[in-house]
C-alpha cells in the first residue's frame, strides 16, 4: 500500500453538509501560509534533535537506577511526555503523562486543592510542586516532573507575562538494600512526605511553540541534573 504524504497547508476543496449539499467557502483563509516568513521545518527539526538526545541522556540514566518517571503538564500539553516515549523501550521506565490543562483537572487528577489554586495561580511554585507530588502519589514512579506556565498570546497578567513558566520536581530514590519503586500507593503516600521536591521559574522568549518547546527542554535538562548518580544517595 502506498502513502501520500499530507499537505502542509490546507488546501482548498470541496465541501458537503450533513445533508448532502455543497457549501461555500471563503477560499482566501486557506490560501494563506501563516508561516510564510519562517521555515518550520528548521525550527521542528532543531527541536525534536534537542529533544530527542536529553530524552536519550535521561532514558540511560533511569535505567541505569532502576527508577521510573512520570509528568504532569499543563501548558506544554503532553510534549513532555511525546519527547519521553519518542525513545524505544520507554516503558521499562516511564509510568504516565498527566495532561491537567485545566484547575478543575489539577484538582480530579493530582489532587492539587483548589483553594491553593485561588491563593496562588495554577502559574505558581505552589502549584507545580502540588502537581508533581499528586503526580508520585497516583503513579508509583520515583520521580515526577510538574509544568505549568504562560504559552500566550493570552492569559498573561503584570507579575506573569507571557513566557512565565514554572517547572517542579519531585523525586523519591530509595536506599541500595530497599526496593528501588514503591509497591504501592501507601507505600508512595508514606514516601511522599520525605521525597525532596523543587521548582523553578523560567521566563522564555518567543511565539506560543518557542515557550512550550523551551519548557520541555528545560524539564528535560533539569531532571538530568537532578538525578542521584548512585540509587543510595540520597
Amino acid at each position: 500500500m502506498q502513502y501520500t504524504e499530507a499537505p502542509r497547508y490546507i488546501e482548498p476543496c470541496h465541501l458537503l453538509s450533513p445533508n448532502g449539499l455543497p457549501v461555500k467557502v471563503d477560499q482566501s483563509i486557506y490560501s494563506q501560509n501563516p508561516h510564510k516568513d519562517v521555515n518550520p521545518d528548521s525550527a521542528r527539526d532543531a527541536y525534536y534533535s534537542r529533544s530527542l538526545e536529553l530524552a536519550t541522556t535521561l532514558s540511560a540514566r533511569l535505567r541505569d537506577l532502576g527508577i521510573t518517571i512520570t509528568t504532569a503538564e499543563s501548558c506544554t500539553g503532553g510534549m513532555l511526555s511525546a519527547a519521553l516515549t519518542e525513545i524505544p523501550g520507554s516503558s521499562a521506565w516511564f509510568q504516565r503523562g498527566a495532561i491537567t490543562y485545566s484547575n478543575t483537572a489539577k484538582s480530579a487528577l493530582l489532587g492539587v486543592p483548589s483553594a491553593l489554586i485561588e491563593a496562588h495561580g495554577a502559574v505558581s511554585e505552589a502549584c507545580v510542586i502540588a502537581m508533581a507530588r499528586g503526580a508520585l502519589a497516583q503513579d508509583g514512579a520515583n520521580v515526577a516532573v510538574s509544568i505549568s506556565g504562560v504559552a500566550g498570546p493570552d492569559g498573561a497578567t503584570a507579575d506573569k507575562p507571557v513566557g512565565t513558566v514554572w517547572i517542579g520536581w519531585a523525586w523519591i530514590v530509595c536506599s541500595a538494600d530497599t526496593q528501588s519503586t514503591p509497591q504501592s500507593l501507601a507505600d508512595t503516600a508514606g514516601a511522599i512526605d520525605n521525597c525532596k521536591i523543587t521548582a523553578e521559574r523560567f521566563q522564555f522568549k518567543g511565539q506560543r511553540r518557542d515557550v512550550r518547546e523551551q519548557a520541555v527542554l528545560q524539564a528535560l535538562r533539569g531532571t538530568i541534573t537532578r538525578l542521584p548518580e548512585r540509587i543510595d544517595e540520597r
